[in-house]
């Protein structure tokens, strides 16, 4: 049987292979009828690797054919399933009788390690599988050990990191797999994307190629992810080495006589020139100016002369606007996970836009200020019939690999064609985009939902979307609870309880009980974790409001409370 579903017996395995066990053998129970209280663990079914869908269909095959062989594994007097996931919920969509098996475990974590190091004697996993299993074992010995030590200080303090070490060491040998190894897998769970981890958790790229994807910027990340999902999706065998070179090329590579690189080294020295500028009122001696006025007006004459070289006669246009192309991109970052459509409006001030989901659960409001743009024209109302599309069009822009920095031109070709009001052209470097746009007025455009929280506080961006994150793996429902200056994220699963507390500065006290769908904070986690501090609104039976800026890009949130 294929999976985390093909049992052997023990003896019939290698002993490198062998089922694991904790220090202490569960005691195996008589095998007895499944009941209608088995329940499963949200944070138990987390640890557990999901099969690939070829997987998926051996085992269902396998299922209806022979029926369920294998005894699914019960924490006694707990009745909570810890092995066999995959064939429970198989079998309760077929109907198909299975047997359970209880073991006696005695707390949480034994639980916890007794699944991971199971998964390892019973799946074919690689190695960079085994080394991001090892980082939740590892985390769970830490835990252990800490609750071991207490609340002592002092040399305890020094013992603990000692103790990490050797949670660390453990983790690695549990596993089978090489301490390096694990280093590899830490990097990635820290700075991967998470469709980077997830590639890695199901076997599709080795952890230490997705150490160095890592390693790199967000926007490198995302588009060889998206290079190797393409290449995959084609049958090809992605090289991520190869990709990289393509995608990221070393420092070397740039270097040297190229136009592109003498550029940038002229644009950070003027901005060095404008910091000093910046704190003269007058001088004494102003007949030098003229002297520096003269050299700059001949910069500038030189620089036009080198534009009009570098374009082509369709680029030229008097009414682009020009932006650095990550301060675009968060701004449709920020409005995406809420809407597909969306009308975004050029004004005398800026950008602006509402987004609003189609059930009223969520919606956004943003703000793209003009002094971001080196250049800016009002180009008027215009609709993104495909906001996913638009920000494909961004990344593909950021990937060209010209040095200097990647600033993105914007232009609108407008034209009447029925539904299609025009075309947003984009281009930044080697690299140009064409867009099609809707006409504005065929996209429903709803305002901004009312909200009156009677509570506020102030959080750090990254604190809060980790603890959004933590939450997550625990229950999708999530109680908001501010209490003597402490906000708390309290998870409302009765079997895996737990709070987050992320830091935080109550700026308004007020009467604060709310529930929320964590996984719409999971959308814009991205947004939040870039943003240095985020203001919280809640307030008793009031939806929840989040206010942030990045690089002075204004972002607002709202989202429903949750009634069920």
């Amino acid at each position: 049987m294929a999976g985390e579903d093909a049992t052997l017996s023990p003896g019939l395995l290698p002993a490198s292979q062998s089922i694991p066990q904790l220090e202490e053998r569960p005691k195996a129970i008589a095998a007895r009828q499944e009941t209608p209280e088995l329940r499963v663990d949200p944070e138990f079914k987390g640890l557990i690797p999901p099969l690939t869908s070829s997987e998926l269909r051996v085992l269902k095959e396998s299922l209806l054919a022979d029926g369920c062989r294998d005894k699914l594994i019960v924490w006694k007097d707990h009745n909570i399933l810890l092995d066999g996931h995959h064939r429970h919920q198989i079998c309760q969509e077929k109907g198909i009788r299975f047997e359970t098996r209880e073991i006696e475990l005695s707390s949480r974590a034994d639980a916890k390690i007794w699944i991971l190091k199971n998964q390892r004697g019973r799946r074919n996993l690689n190695e960079s599988q085994r080394a991001m299993l090892a980082l939740k074992l590892e985390a769970i010995y830490s835990e252990q050990a800490k609750e071991k030590m207490g609340t002592r200080t002092g040399f305890v303090q020094n013992l603990g990191q000692v103790e990490g070490g050797r949670s660390a060491e453990k983790a690695a040998k549990d596993m089978n797999i090489s301490h390096q190894t694990v280093t590899f897998a830490k990097k990635v769970a820290t700075n991967g994307l998470p469709e980077l981890i997830k590639m890695v958790e199901s076997g599709d790229i080795a952890v230490s190629a997705a150490a160095q994807v890592a390693s790199k910027p967000t926007d490198i990340q995302e588009a060889i992810v998206e290079r190797v999902i393409s290449q995959s999706r084609d049958g090809a065998k992605p090289k991520i080495a190869a990709i990289m070179r393509e995608i990221a090329p070393s420092s070397q590579e740039t270097q040297g006589d190229n136009p592109d690189m003498q550029l940038e080294k002229l644009r950070k020295n003027q901005k060095a020139n404008l910091e000093l500028l910046h704190g003269i009122e007058s001088s004494l001696r102003p007949e030098n100016l003229i002297e520096m006025l003269t050299a700059t007006e001949s910069i500038m004459a030189r620089l036009r002369e080198i534009e009009a070289n570098s374009l082509d006669s369709g680029q030229i246009h008097s009414t682009n606007c020009v932006i650095e192309l990550e301060d675009f991109k968060t701004f449709l970052l920020s409005l995406e996970p809420i809407t597909k459509d969306l009308r975004i409006r050029f004004e005398a001030d800026g950008v602006r836009a509402i987004a609003s989901d189609m059930m009223g659960y969520m919606a956004a409001d943003a703000f793209l200020p003009k002094e971001l743009f080196s250049k800016y024209n009002e180009l008027g109302e215009i609709g993104l019939p495909d906001t996913k599309k638009l920000l494909g069009m961004v990344s593909a822009c950021s990937r060209d690999s010209s040095p200097g920095k990647k600033n993105l031109s914007l232009f609108v070709e407008s034209c009447d064609e029925g539904d299609v009001s025009g075309k947003l052209h984009g281009a930044s470097g080697r690299q140009e985009s064409q867009y099609a746009l809707l006409r504005p007025d065929l996209i429903i455009q709803r305002g901004m939902p009312e909200a009156h929280p009677s509570c506020e506080v102030i959080v750090e961006g990254k604190a809060l979307a980790g603890a959004v994150k933590k939450a997550k793996d625990i229950d999708p429902i999530v109680k908001f609870l501010v209490s003597d200056g402490t906000l708390s994220l309290v998870s409302q699963n009765e079997d895996a309880r737990g709070t987050q507390r992320p830091a935080c500065r109550v700026l308004r006290s007020g009467s604060v009980d709310s529930k929320f769908n964590i996984n719409r904070l999971m959308d814009i986690s991205r947004i939040i974790e870039k943003s240095k501090e985020v203001t919280l609104g809640l307030g008793l039976g009031e939806p929840m409001t989040i206010d942030l800026k990045i690089n002075t890009i204004a972002i607002k949130y709202y989202i429903k409370e949750e009634t069920q």
